[in-house]
């Protein structure tokens, strides 16, 4: 994918800052007149149009969409999680070269999301980006659960424990889970921990699809036992991990992460895990 395949549309973001934004990246507006067209409600407010609302774009135009998010982004539309979007940045906070830098990276990766870490918290963002992944390529039903909860517990470590750089809680007493829910939620009131970025890139390669999920935190050094860890066990069927942010208990992510997907490692000094899994 390169640079000139991809356009930029706006989510929730006046029209004047959207074009800044583009002409910022280098980037066509898409839809092409989404600045000169009222296609949706919010156009009145001088908003960006609803995608929902647009003609399909031609492959000549954009075969691939950067969605840039405002700030609290609010509840995304399903159909900017469908093709033809392909990243998801979070722009708030974001200095022109660090918006090119991420829009340069863009082009590497099937999917790619940047997100501050108190908008990944509220967004489901492991079943988001496994829908996205899902309109590419067909997924076995097990496949793709293995996959979300794998990356759905690759991106609450990334959240607790790298951006915030919080404990898992000792044990589930009481206590121990309302210090727990007390901790986070006076980290994400404070900018230095809550501005701090989650990301999440996917690449499909033959047979196989490469997932990552890095954040900005102090880093982390694996530690195993001679013996290896202990088996991983899934949750209880039904168990929506789409709504808990809870880790599991220290090390026992990872062996889950190990049980689901056929390999992992550890980059940037543990802020990055890599985890494949075929298909």
């Amino acid at each position: 994918m390169t640079a000139t395949a991809l356009a930029l549309y706006g989510h929730g973001m006046a029209r004047d800052q959207l074009r800044r934004l583009a002409d910022s990246a280098g980037l066509a507006l898409w839809p092409p007149d989404a600045i000169d067209r009222d296609l949706a409600p919010a156009a009145d407010q001088g908003l960006a149009p609803d995608p929902s609302l647009s003609p399909e774009p031609s492959l000549s135009i954009a075969p691939a969409v950067i969605a840039a998010l405002a700030t609290p982004p609010g509840a995304v539309p399903d159909c900017l999680w469908r093709p033809p979007f392909h990243a998801w940045i979070e722009v708030a906070g974001l200095a022109v070269t660090e918006l090119a830098g991420l829009v340069d990276r863009v082009g590497r990766y099937t999917l790619f999301a940047s997100l501050t870490t108190a908008t990944a918290k509220e967004l489901a963002l492991a079943n988001h980006l496994v829908s996205a992944l899902s309109a590419r390529q067909t997924l076995r039903p097990d496949t793709r659960d293995d996959i979300e909860l794998a990356v759905h517990e690759a991106i609450s470590n990334a959240l607790i424990h790298g951006n915030l750089q919080i404990s898992s809680p000792e044990g589930l007493s009481i206590n121990s889970l309302e210090r727990f829910t007390s901790d986070v939620a006076r980290r994400l009131t404070d900018p230095s921990f809550a501005d701090r970025r989650i990301e999440a890139a996917c690449t499909l390669a033959p047979g196989a699809v490469v997932i990552e999920v890095a954040d900005q935190g102090l880093g982390y050094t694996p530690v195993r036992s001679p013996s290896g860890p202990p088996p991983a066990r899934r949750p209880p069927p039904g168990t929506d991990h789409r709504q808990t942010i809870v880790p599991l208990a220290s090390g026992r992510g990872l062996d889950l992460i190990g049980a689901l997907a056929d390999s992992f490692e550890f980059q940037d000094g543990g802020r990055r895990i890599v985890m494949r899994f075929r298909l």
